[in-house]
């Protein structure tokens, strides 16, 4: 999406879109799309196994905070986060904060069924898309 000026309003924000199940033990998938220094979009694709109080389907997307330029790489954002959030099937809202890539917050809305969730995920680089 062009902005004043003709330059790519987007171009500085990172997000990511991925889908998850949990019966207090959960697994899911993840891409994240960050901007590299030389200013190239790299796009990466995380598994992630979860803990916690979590019930449910669910698939979103949003932001995501602390993962651009040089941090724009699998180590940034490969280890531990603590998810929260709730789902309806109209639609929810989730919050992860990284605990050891710490730095890393993305938030966004999501859509699924399961109520409100908390839980303790696990991401591990799967490869680039």
């Amino acid at each position: 999406m062009l902005g004043l000026h003709g330059t790519n309003i987007y171009k500085d924000i990172d997000f990511y879109w991925g889908y998850e199940w949990n019966i207090i033990y959960g697994e899911g998938h993840t891409v994240v799309v960050c901007q590299e220094e030389c200013g190239k979009e790299r796009k990466m694709l995380f598994e992630k196994v979860c803990f916690g109080a979590a019930f449910g389907i669910s698939g979103g997307g949003g932001i995501i905070a602390g993962l651009d330029g040089e941090e724009c790489k699998p180590e940034t954002y490969e280890d531990w986060f603590f998810e929260a959030g709730f789902n309806t099937p109209y639609g929810g809202w989730s919050i992860d904060v990284g605990i050891f890539p710490f730095g890393v917050v993305e938030s966004g809305p999501t859509i699924g069924m399961g109520g409100q969730f908390g839980s303790f995920c696990k991401y591990t680089y799967v490869g680039d898309r």
